[in-house]
């Protein structure tokens, strides 16, 4: 129901050493898209970390929130940064409330800065690990100095994972293998987005059961529940239509009932009319 674009999370590298603080590397990337939940944060304003739910452990770096990496560009301000995050430096979010879903999807903006050396960074949702990628620093790729020390960074980078989910509760884990001081190899991301994935049946709007028309827990508009089972009210239908939800359109002004929008699919038909081959009409008038 809420699928868009494959998702490609194969990083295949192509790997050669050009010297200190360069690097080089040929990897397809690919982001997901999808129907989003609106649970989406964003490292664009600085008040990214005021959406509650955030924590990380004190490493060796100040942890001063925000640094903007690459000046050049107006949308530079990410979370964390050099000197901000590196080696012991995890950092997670926590989400509660979470509506009916089944799948999870993750995606963000990654900034590589300075001396990564065949480390990893790592992120988990809950207890399953949705992305690994490792990125060297003497690859050529690492082209221009954006922030941190002397050596050039690798921003700007898109990763995506998904997992099945389906708790209303979610921590998102952001890790990395780094060993060396903060003071030498960090990181920081931005456009963090979490997408929620429902596949109820098409006439519910959230399910206890996946696919099940007798699971819903809760209608569309002009749509009750009843035993889990939604129904569209009188003198409204079920319309469907191929990739978007199931919703309660309404039934042509000659029916008090109907299985389609159509004037010759009633079901029922008012007083004083009569039906006949899925069509109402009024019923012959008695003269005495």
């Amino acid at each position: 129901m809420y699928y868009q674009r494959f998702l490609n999370n194969d990083f295949i590298h192509s790997k050669y050493n050009s010297g200190y603080c360069g690097s080089s590397e040929s990897w397809p990337q690919s982001a997901w898209t999808g129907s989003i939940w609106d649970i989406t944060d964003s490292t664009g304003a600085t008040n990214f970390a005021n959406f509650g739910g955030w924590s990380w452990t004190s490493g060796s770096g100040n942890i001063n929130l925000f640094e903007t990496c690459n000046s050049a560009s107006s949308n530079s301000i990410i979370f964390g940064g050099s000197n901000n995050f590196g080696n012991n430096n995890d950092v997670q979010k926590y989400f509660k409330n979470l509506p009916s879903h089944d799948q999870v999807e993750v995606s963000l903006k990654f900034y590589f800065i300075d001396e990564w050396i065949t480390e990893r960074f790592f992120l988990s949702v809950d207890a399953t690990q949705i992305i690994v990628s490792d990125f060297e620093w003497w690859r050529t790729d690492f082209n221009n100095n954006y922030c941190g020390s002397s050596c050039n960074d690798l921003i700007n980078q898109e990763f995506s994972g998904k997992t099945s989910h389906s708790s209303s509760t979610m921590t998102i884990y952001f890790t990395t293998g780094l060993l060396l001081d903060v003071s030498v190899a960090s990181y920081g991301f931005k456009d963090f987005n979490v997408y929620l994935y429902n596949h109820c049946d098409n006439s519910c709007v959230t399910c206890s059961v996946n696919n099940s028309p007798t699971s819903c827990t809760s209608c569309y508009s002009f749509a009750q529940l009843s035993g889990n089972i939604c129904t569209c009210r009188d003198k409204f239908y079920f319309a469907t239509s191929s990739g978007v939800p199931a919703y309660c359109a309404k039934c042509n002004v000659a029916c008090a009932t109907c299985s389609g929008g159509a004037d010759n699919e009633c079901s029922s038909c008012y007083s004083g009319w009569t039906l006949s081959n899925g069509v109402c009409t009024p019923a012959p008038r008695k003269f005495f």
